[in-house]
């Protein structure tokens, strides 16, 4: 992508010099060339800075000549968000401000976010670079994805590394905005649905309703909700703030009502259910991005997956996708311990909200799972409020649930030197009103 330009090129920079405007950019005197370098330095103040993606490289000012500043990934730099990242050293630090001598290093924003980043020799000269703007999206379905992951340092056992990946920075705030995204967009695609004309119908315990909320305003759809009884007042609150429809169905305990009534609602005319259920998108989409994501995220050094049972979707996606990649990988499935119904035992109620459905998904690979582990109402709560205590994360009930799960494998001594990844599926802000999780 990037050349190296001949000397008789490089002469011609370092004879014409530079001048420096007043807001400290620095810029290639050309004459009457128009087709002369364009050259952007950003000037940070002393401290790591993200930045709007200006141009493909950056140059600082050597002796006499222009020379293009390194992408260099193996200084621990990443690219985030399509942003480039600017890292500066201790002696600019110690001048910010100063122009000549300055040296720092900018990532280099890429066409596909997976690309490799370029590594610029010190004697490298870049082409011209491109001005470009950054890419904003036109619907907020488009930033779902990409979610961060942290250790928990507090939490883990001397040896072991346990990993959280916070899906509650999705922008409905749960993991399950990556399948409403996906399940509504593939009955786009297969013409099954259109804007003003089909209304959409799940059944859902809050998040998925939540993302499909959400997906269905942005792009124009009607949508109704059949939630089984007894899910949190934030829940139902955020739905209906999103335009749903919901429909409160009476439960034993589980998601059999609320889908029984959801197909029969689905037999009307122009009205489609993506069916969460039974959907391959469902698992496709954890397939497509978040199986990935953990493995870049970790650096391919993952030996240990944990998630919650809900539809099945995270596990089995996410799963198979790093199973192909290691295949010594131990897959983790928890559900509640009022409702094993994975592990042979009849369904019940429980309280720990998003997983446990009562019943054995369709797009749950069973074969997948090494182990199944049942987590108590009592194990789920009391884990998701000493992450928030001990790691400064506020957690969800089917988080803590997992989080539990995890690190009951964490503490087998056959687990000494392991990478523990664990889904984080949402944020504790949505059950404070339950008088249960509340402190």
């Amino acid at each position: 992508m990037h050349s190296v330009l001949d000397r008789r090129q490089r002469r011609r920079v370092a004879d014409e010099g530079v001048d420096r405007p007043a807001g400290g950019f620095l810029k290639e005197r050309t004459g009457e060339r128009d087709d002369g370098l364009r050259l952007v330095l950003l000037l940070i103040l002393g401290i790591d800075y993200a930045v709007q993606p200006m141009c493909d490289v950056g140059y600082e000012q050597g002796e006499g000549a222009l020379t293009p500043l390194g992408a260099v990934s193996d200084r621990g730099d990443q690219r985030r968000g399509g942003r480039c990242l600017v890292r500066d050293d201790q002696n600019s630090r110690r001048r910010h401000g100063a122009l000549l001598g300055l040296s720092r290093t900018l990532i280099v924003p890429r066409d596909d976010p997976h690309d490799k980043l370029i590594a610029l020799g010190a004697g490298d000269v870049a082409p011209y670079p491109r001005l470009r703007m950054s890419r904003i999206p036109i619907n907020v379905s488009a930033l779902v994805g990409r979610t961060p992951i942290v250790q928990l340092t507090r939490l883990a056992p001397d040896g072991v590394a346990v990993f959280g990946k916070i899906e509650a920075s999705n922008p409905g705030g749960s993991v399950k905005d990556r399948i409403g995204v996906a399940m509504i967009e593939a009955a786009e695609a297969e013409g099954q649905i259109e804007p003003g004309r089909t209304t959409i119908v799940e059944a859902t315990s809050g998040n998925t309703g939540i993302a499909l909320a959400f997906v269905c305003a942005a792009k124009g759809y009607e949508l109704v909700l059949k939630l089984p009884q007894g899910m949190s007042r934030e829940r139902e609150g955020l739905l209906r703030l999103f335009g749903a429809r919901v429909e409160v169905v009476e439960s034993l305990g589980g998601m059999n009502e609320a889908v029984s009534a959801a197909r029969a609602m689905a037999e009307d005319r122009d009205v489609f259910l993506p069916d969460q259920f039974s959907n391959p998108a469902n698992p496709e989409a954890h397939r497509r991005t978040t199986g990935p994501e953990l493995w870049e995220q970790l650096d391919g050094r993952i030996d240990v997956l944990v998630a919650g049972v809900g539809t099945g979707g995270t596990i089995t996606g996410a799963g198979e996708y790093l199973r192909h990649k290691n295949e010594k990988l131990k897959i983790v499935a928890c559900e509640p311990q009022g409702s094993a119904v994975l592990g042979g035992r009849a369904p019940g109620p429980h309280r720990i909200q998003g997983i446990g459905a009562g019943f054995v998904p369709p797009v749950l690979n069973r074969d997948l799972l090494d182990e199944i582990i049942p987590v108590s109402d009592e194990a789920a709560i009391q884990t998701a409020q000493l992450c928030a205590r001990r790691e400064g994360l506020l957690v969800g009930l089917s988080c803590g649930a997992a989080l539990w799960a995890a690190l009951q494998v964490a503490q087998r001594p056959e687990s000494a030197g392991a990478r523990v990844a664990v889904v984080l599926p949402d944020s504790g802000e949505r059950y404070v009103s339950l008088p249960f999780f509340a402190p």
